[in-house]
């Protein structure tokens, strides 16, 4: 038995149906945005029905009368380095090309402020999908449905590594859900605002609770985001909330796994040596055969 100081353990019974988590998005109207489509001036006509859903570390984040995203940057820019640092999620965006990647449609500037649309995905995120199964329902995943998610997750983060990209912040709340024709759901990677390309200074870190070790260490390489999928693999699997800190935290990081189900592949994406953490190629061949 897991030590419940460190690792809060949920429900044991699966969940029942693979359909789209139905926990409403709480939205605040809010109007002080421009219009997309209109060029900056002091009588620009303020749109309404636009519905503020979010505000991040580094964005607000908006819903459009077109059902799109629309991400407005929380500070305006001084200088062309702050810009083009704001301006980095932007290019990457750009080049993924996968349906487990929240798209890009355009970006813009008013007034000192960036503003990037986007796909919006009206299902939330895996933590309000898990918050949904965990607290709702007192149930927990399924074998199938972790079999999905851990799919469309390696798909994901496949696209992401292809193009040299390290993501640096893959936790359960930039993964996002849409609707699917199969009247499911389907996963989507989003928020690449500390991405960075392998190889380069981190700038920002991400969230502590799925950091991986060498990231610590400003050691950015594509296996970080790796570990971080393994985190969520096992919290998912076990239906545990990971620690932040303290010893939880540290076991973890230090290959102690005692009373966690890793699975198929749980020890190998959380291996404290990234030399030797398994290569997305291999855990999707896995998940997509």
């Amino acid at each position: 038995m897991v030590d419940k100081k460190l690792f809060t353990f949920k429900f044991e019974k699966s969940d029942t149906a693979l359909g789209p988590p139905k926990t409403p998005v709480k939205r605040i109207p809010y109007k002080d945005i421009f219009n997309p489509t209109t060029p900056s001036s002091p009588t620009t006509p303020i749109p309404s029905g636009l519905l503020k859903i979010a505000t991040g570390d580094f964005f607000e984040v908006f819903v459009s009368s077109n059902s799109t995203a629309i991400k407005k940057s929380l500070g305006v820019f001084r200088t062309e380095s702050e810009r083009a640092s704001i301006l980095k999620e932007v290019e990457i965006l750009k080049k993924l090309d996968s349906p487990h990647i929240v798209q890009y449609i355009k970006d813009w500037e008013i007034d000192r402020h960036i503003y990037i649309e986007m796909e919006y995905c009206s299902l939330g995120t895996l933590r309000e999908f898990m918050n949904l199964v965990y607290f709702s329902q007192k149930s927990s995943f399924s074998p199938s449905t972790i079999s999905k998610i851990m799919k469309e997750l390696c798909l994901g983060l496949q696209e992401i590594h292809r193009l040299n990209i390290v993501h640096l912040d893959l936790k359960p709340e930039n993964i996002f859900l849409q609707h699917s024709e199969e009247d499911t759901f389907i996963l989507k990677i989003g928020d690449f605002n500390i991405s960075r390309y392998e190889g380069e200074e981190i700038g920002m870190d991400g969230d502590k609770k799925y950091m991986a070790p060498e990231v610590l260490d400003n050691i950015c390489i594509r296996a970080s985001d790796v570990y971080s999928l393994g985190l969520i693999y096992i919290e998912i699997l076990n239906g545990i909330i990971l620690p932040t800190s303290g010893e939880g935290w540290l076991r973890l990081r230090n290959n102690i796994f005692t009373g966690i189900k890793l699975g198929r592949f749980g020890r190998k994406m959380l291996e404290k040596d990234h030399r030797k953490r398994i290569e997305i190629n291999k855990l999707s061949s896995y998940y997509c055969k």
